[in-house]
């Protein structure tokens, strides 16, 4: 879903968008590719999470990290904040994890970026919810 939006935004923007999706599930990233392709999207920027650690670092300007499950998040997210640029955003997904938000701060704390909760404009009726940093 999430790579829908970022596509349609791009379709849309006066701009020029590149969009990157990254999974560590290569098995949903073919889903994603043959779903965006049946939709007729110019699909590129499509990686496997250790595929794209091993490529050069690019840097965005907005960033949703909904990545694997909550260990993996924690564990990529020092990286992940690295890539962010100066005054953009980065968005977290799934905020209601027990333990999650006070290790999430602890990470963001080290890069001067500030967690701000979306529960109230996020939450659905399975109590998830996203949260947003920004410097």
């Amino acid at each position: 879903f999430s790579s829908l939006m970022f596509y349609l935004y791009r379709k849309e923007a006066i701009y020029p968008v590149e969009v990157w999706s990254i999974d560590d599930d290569n098995n949903w990233l073919r889903k994603t590719r043959k779903w965006l392709l049946g939709k007729k999207f110019k699909v590129n920027h499509l990686h496997t999470w250790n595929n794209f650690r091993n490529q050069k670092k690019p840097a965005f300007d907005l960033i949703l990290h909904d990545l694997g499950d909550v260990k993996l998040r924690l564990e990529s997210l020092p990286y992940v904040t690295e890539l962010l640029q100066p005054k953009r955003y980065l968005f977290l997904d799934d905020m209601q994890f027990p333990g999650f938000i006070p290790k999430v701060k602890k990470i963001l704390k080290k890069k001067f970026l500030h967690l701000y909760s979306l529960r109230k404009y996020t939450k659905d009726k399975y109590l998830r919810y996203a949260g947003f940093a920004h410097l």
